[in-house]
């Protein structure tokens, strides 16, 4: 009997170990900007899948990109409050390495690109579908989709 019994506290260790371990890789580290690093690309380019890169009121530049990561870019405190200025010819930001729904981009307003080509615009997207909640797009923001529907649902 007391055999049984030890057997069955180290089944039930062995099950609060693995739950504990699981539930560690299944959330990320909040990155912040511009706490840890300097421009989103940074904390971007730093974060690994399941982080969350969280952006201070302001204005920040473009060209950012996800590079193929299952993380999430977020605003603090909205899109009132942090506006991401694209210049030039650039892009806001670009899903061009395949990434899905746990590539989420929330909470910016998107301005500036001239947009008269696939070079200028808020949001690029190329064999990509990442998750992107329901938004209203500002009329200085622009979105090109090549070979997927990259905001077919959600675009107000």
């Amino acid at each position: 009997m007391a055999r049984r019994q030890q057997s069955s506290v180290w089944v039930w260790l062995m099950l609060f170990i693995l739950v504990l371990v699981s539930s560690e890789n299944c959330s990320g580290d909040d990155i912040y900007v511009p706490g840890d690093y300097a421009t989103i690309q940074e904390a971007i380019n730093a974060a690994i899948d399941y982080d969350r890169v969280i952006v201070a009121d302001g204005l920040h530049s473009g060209n950012n990109s996800f590079g193929g990561k299952k993380i999430e870019v977020t605003s603090e405190n909205g899109p009132g409050n942090c506006i991401i200025s694209v210049s030039g010819w650039g892009r806001a930001f670009s899903f061009e390495q395949n990434e899905d729904p746990n590539s989420i981009l929330d909470g910016f307003t998107i301005t500036g690109g001239p947009g008269a080509s696939m070079w200028g615009y808020g949001i690029y997207c190329d064999s990509s579908r990442p998750g992107l909640p329901p938004f209203v797009v500002p009329v200085v923001m622009r979105v090109f989709r090549t070979y997927s529907p990259c905001l077919e649902e959600g675009v107000a």
